[in-house]
């Protein structure tokens, strides 16, 4: 019993956090936020992945007191992230960080190896502007996700509940040139990303917190509709 209400509070704690992060972003007056949620948001530093079908990206943060939350945007939509994660905020999903290329396409038992099986996982499930997000923590899962950030590595990440299943792979950005090939594989998502107040913090990858002035300095500019100039 006393584990179980631990895990209660430390899911309500989360929820809270990972809930004022899209607020901030999405430009919210945050002068009536707690002295402690605005030292979070002062020193924070991102990372980002982008998904091989190039229609999703995950955001990666971290900050100053050692916490971390993840976020999984997925443009335009999709049918079975929807399914997946929608009103299952309080079910205990099946969730997978593998190497890359490990899952098999069609074929869901590949994509849910048991020895890459995460122990601990809690996300939201959020629509806005057309788009699908969840905001998510996983203390093992987190320690998978940065080894192949720092290794530079791509991996296959993959949730499912009692009817059905999501995966993508999602690989590091980590130069200007991954920058460009986004912009060359969908424009549209690369300005979304570009547009997004996210990269007005630290990139740790890039160490620069002028991510997208030095993408202009480069050509590639994006207009407030998303649109590559």
């Amino acid at each position: 019993m006393k584990k179980i209400i631990l895990l209660i509070i430390f899911f309500l704690l989360t929820i809270s956090q990972l809930s004022a992060e899209r607020t901030k972003k999405k430009g919210t007056d945050s002068s009536n936020q707690s002295n402690n949620n605005n030292k979070t948001y002062t020193d924070v530093s991102y990372s980002i992945l982008i998904e091989e079908d190039f229609d999703a990206v995950m955001f990666m943060y971290r900050y100053s007191d050692n916490n971390n939350n993840a976020e999984i945007i997925q443009y335009g939509g999709y049918k079975w992230f929807k399914k997946v994660f929608e009103g299952n905020e309080n079910i205990d999903l099946t969730v997978a960080i593998q190497p890359k290329g490990t899952g098999v396409s069609g074929n869901e038992k590949t994509w849910f190896t048991p020895r890459y099986l995460l122990n601990t996982f809690s996300h939201i499930y959020e629509e806005w502007g057309g788009n699908q997000s969840i905001k998510f923590v996983t203390n093992d899962g987190f320690i998978s996700i940065n080894g192949y950030i720092s290794r530079g590595q791509g991996f296959d990440f993959s949730v499912r509940d009692r009817i059905a299943w999501y995966a993508g792979t999602f690989t590091p950005v980590n130069t200007i040139d991954d920058f460009k090939n986004i912009a060359s594989k969908n424009s549209i998502v690369f300005c979304m990303i570009m547009n997004d107040v996210v990269l007005t913090g630290f990139n740790r990858e890039l160490k620069h917190n002028k991510i997208k002035t030095i993408l202009e300095q480069e050509g590639l500019k994006c207009d407030s509709n998303n649109n590559l100039r």
